[in-house]
């Protein structure tokens, strides 16, 4: 199971990486993209097909809307390794963020808090929906790794392809 979750990571990182240099340059050319679904709108759950999500999944979502105007959840629906899996991700009208992934059961298989594009995962033995506030609470290394992100950041330094001006 952990190569699994080690892809997942990997695969949902990139994601959210991908996004936000998107969104970064962007920015930096003064143009606003408008996307919004940082895991992809392609692979984004439709309010349609919602019903068909596992109750965890469902659940998670639902927790995050009651928290309040400024949270805001959408579920995307990821193969990783050829394996379905399904994303929680929450961001707030600020910078930060959480992500669940869950299986096609609704098994959580992995948890990271966000800022932007960085993801500090939790330890698999803090697993647990049930016992993790993760809307309280910071996971170890979470304020450190805020520091990692390309925002601010001159575009020539975080991506070589781009010329500076």
């Amino acid at each position: 199971m952990s190569e699994r979750v080690e892809a997942i990571k990997q695969v949902y990182g990139q994601q959210l990486k991908a996004h936000y240099l998107a969104q970064y340059k962007a920015y930096c050319q003064e143009q606003e993209t408008g996307d919004r679904y940082d895991l992809g709108r392609e692979n984004r759950v439709s309010d349609e097909a919602a019903s068909d999500l596992p109750s965890a999944v469902s659940a998670l979502q639902q927790q995050a809307l009651d928290r309040g105007d400024s949270y805001y959840a959408n579920v995307y629906q990821l193969p990783v390794d050829q394996q379905l899996t399904y994303a929680v991700r929450i961001t707030t009208d600020g910078d930060d963020g959480w992500l669940a992934v869950f299986d096609p059961q609704g098994q959580l298989l992995a948890f990271a808090q966000t800022y932007l594009e960085i993801a500090v995962w939790a330890e698999a033995q803090s697993l647990q929906l049930d016992c993790l506030d993760f809307f309280e609470e910071t996971l170890p290394g979470f304020e450190a790794a805020k520091a990692q992100t390309l925002w601010g950041k001159p575009l020539s330094e975080i991506d070589p392809l781009t010329d500076s001006e």
